[in-house]
């Protein structure tokens, strides 16, 4: 790709993260200007056509429906679950245990949990239960944030429901078997799974930028 190429792409991102740090969008904001610049991109390049559209559209609603769905049904069990005092009994569970001990546990049963979900339905399931017993052991929010994203990265490559593996089995030769692609996201399993120690060991590594840009 040509430096006069990347021109634009540069700038769409330097548009979408600006508006955030400066404080003129809110992310969901920001992610229309970025939808409306990657349009205009298209647009520039001569690359646009209704039937890009057609399919960029049918595609956004159908991955937003199964979202929709997934949040429904989560609102649901996260109602019934705070109703109960759940909350409060996975908050009790853990009074009394080394910090670093339920940190770890989560890690693995998010790392568990993602050989079976995608990573919505993750989210939506963990957040609610994690969060608050995260707070109530003093662990930075943004920090286990960070690392709860870093895990879920791992999630999309381990099998059996890897979301990642499915995209590349699907631009791969055919020759090529999904158990071929299983052993080769090994090794990159095995880098992010350092990674995850390391800003778990030096949360500074991922708190110091938020520090610079929010204090």
């Amino acid at each position: 790709i040509s430096v006069k190429e990347a021109i634009l792409p540069v700038l769409l991102i330097v548009s979408v993260l600006g508006s955030i740090f400066l404080g003129l969008a809110t992310p969901t904001e920001a992610s229309a200007i970025g939808a409306f610049g990657a349009f205009l991109c298209t647009v520039i390049y001569r690359k646009f056509s209704w039937g890009m559209l057609k399919v960029a559209c049918y595609d956004t609603m159908r991955l937003l429906g199964m979202i929709l769905w997934i949040m429904v049904g989560i609102g649901v069990f996260n109602s019934f679950f705070m109703a109960i005092g759940g909350i409060h009994l996975v908050e009790n569970l853990v009074i009394g245990v080394n910090p670093w001990a339920v940190l770890i546990g989560m890690q693995l049963s998010l790392f568990l949990l993602g050989m079976v979900l995608d990573d919505y339905a993750i989210v939506m399931i963990a957040t609610p239960l994690y969060a608050p017993v995260i707070v109530s052991l003093g662990f930075d929010p943004v920090w286990f944030g960070v690392i709860f994203i870093m895990n879920m990265g791992m999630a999309m490559l381990t099998p059996p429901y890897g979301f990642a593996t499915f995209y590349m089995k699907g631009i791969v030769p055919k020759d090529i078997l999904m158990s071929d692609i299983w052993r080769a996201v090994i090794p990159f399993v095995g880098l992010q799974a350092v990674g995850l120690a390391l800003v778990m060991a030096f949360p500074q590594l991922v708190l110091w930028l938020p520090g610079l840009i929010f204090k």
